[in-house]
């Protein structure tokens, strides 16, 4: 019977073979979309949708503004039209309406400036007191404007005989009877304005808060992970000491295989999460390097939900606790052991199992004494990426041996890179069950 090593070699070579038959923008497509472009099913690069949004983002708050304004327009047209023709002096449909919409229309105009205006001399602490007696100076002067633009609107909308409408007689009329009332307008309108100034600033200050907690934590996880670099590199070294007293030749061949490791690590530098796919080849290459210090001593199983390949987890968030299960259960052991990867779905959460058949844990332990830095940073990890949705827990199987579980919430990546080329991903899990044995019904 082949072990699972030497199956995997010749899969390996498989895989090469058809890498080679596949186009350039397979490659190019399989990787997440950065942003400001997005990626078609070809891996053609469209560009311009950041311009799209910064433009719906201008166009969003100038709709609300015409939409409130319009809205009162009609109400005031409405009224207009009832208030006339209760006073006897009715007027048709089509003349209040433009009477009315062109008499809001022009408090539109003004509340542009009355904003700007806001804008330049806020009420702000410390100054509020001279900037209260200017905007409320300003008012009177937004109100005797009001009444300017009101003029035309009246003698050629509203009056039967504009020609008797003069900008005196409308004036004095206009004075007596609107006045006080735009000047009330005119200070509801520098107060919502103030408002709206002090909620852009609150929003502003909300945003650079995220930003910069996103920017702490994600340098916390860079942290984590550098922690985690020296950690996993020391022991592998370990491993090749180990072997540089007993086959030169085994441990020329590990530190070959360190270095395609380090490789991938340099080729996702900075990245906090890869796909389950990408996880799992890392995990193999790393259990090479295991391989020739073991040899047949242990074998590997894994199983993985077919739909799950591209489910996104952190990166070398499994390496820490294989190599506990390699250390603290199959290590001190004389028969050969056996430690199994599942990776199933649970709900709507991503469920991650690594159980070996060694001793257990030690009943004079907690489920956290065993292990050490490396389950430590991933413990610290797994609650900077997710906060309280996240499950991890080491404990006895009552079959035997130790199991480590981790349940995360399922993401998959974008939709145009995990639906691209079926035929391609079905060969990569069919090239996956030979080499790791079989892949679970999606069922399961």
């Amino acid at each position: 019977m082949e072990s699972v090593w030497e199956v995997k070699s010749r899969e390996e070579n498989r895989r090469s073979d058809m890498d080679q038959v596949q186009s350039p923008v397979v490659s190019s497509a399989g990787s997440e979309c950065s942003i400001g472009s997005v990626h078609s099913t070809k891996g053609v690069e469209i560009r311009g949708q950041p311009e799209n949004r910064t433009l719906r983002r201008r166009l969003l708050p100038a709709a609300v503004f015409i939409a409130v304004w319009t809205a009162i327009g009609i109400a005031g047209s409405v009224h207009c039209y009832f208030s006339y023709a209760s006073l006897g002096k009715p007027m048709s449909w089509a003349r209040a309406f433009t009477l009315g919409m062109s008499l809001w229309y022009a408090w539109a105009i003004l509340s542009v400036i009355i904003y700007q205006w806001t804008r330049f001399l806020p009420l702000e602490a410390g100054a509020w007191p001279h900037r209260l007696a200017l905007h409320i100076g300003a008012g009177i002067i937004f109100a005797l404007l009001k009444l300017a633009m009101d003029f035309p609107i009246i003698k050629f909308i509203y009056c039967p005989n504009p020609e008797l409408c003069t900008f005196p007689i409308f004036i004095r009329m206009a004075l007596v009877g609107y006045f006080f009332r735009y000047l009330l307008i005119s200070w509801l309108l520098t107060g919502v304005a103030h408002a709206l100034w002090y909620f852009q600033k609150y929003w502003e200050r909300e945003s650079r808060a995220k930003q910069m907690e996103a920017r702490l934590t994600q340098a916390r996880l860079q942290i984590l992970r550098m922690q985690l670099h020296p950690h996993f590199l020391l022991n592998a070294l370990n491993t090749i000491a180990s072997l540089m007293h007993s086959d030169l030749d085994r441990a020329d061949e590990a530190l070959c295989r360190l270095g395609d490791l380090f490789r991938f690590l340099l080729e996702h530098s900075g990245v906090q999460e890869v796909s389950v796919r990408e996880e799992l080849d890392f995990i193999e290459a790393y259990l090479e390097i295991e391989r020739l210090r073991f040899g047949a001593h242990v074998k590997v199983n894994i199983q993985v939900d077919r739909h799950l390949w591209q489910a996104r987890v952190p990166q070398l968030l499994l390496q820490p606790i294989v190599e506990n299960a390699l250390r603290h259960g199959i290590n001190d052991r004389v028969d050969p052991g056996t430690i199994d990867i599942r990776v199933i779905q649970a709900g709507d959460r991503l469920r991650m199992e690594v159980f070996d058949d060694g001793p257990g844990l030690s009943q004079d332990k907690s489920p956290t004494a065993r292990g050490g830095v490396g389950l430590s940073i991933t413990r610290a990890r797994l609650q900077e990426l997710f906060p309280n949705t996240h499950h991890f827990e080491i404990c006895n199987r009552p079959s035997g041996g130790a199991l480590a579980l981790v349940e995360l919430p399922l993401r998959q990546c974008p939709t145009n890179i995990c639906m691209e080329e079926p035929e391609r991903r079905d060969q990569l899990a069919g090239e996956f069950t030979l080499r790791a044995g079989p892949v679970l019904d999606e069922s399961a």
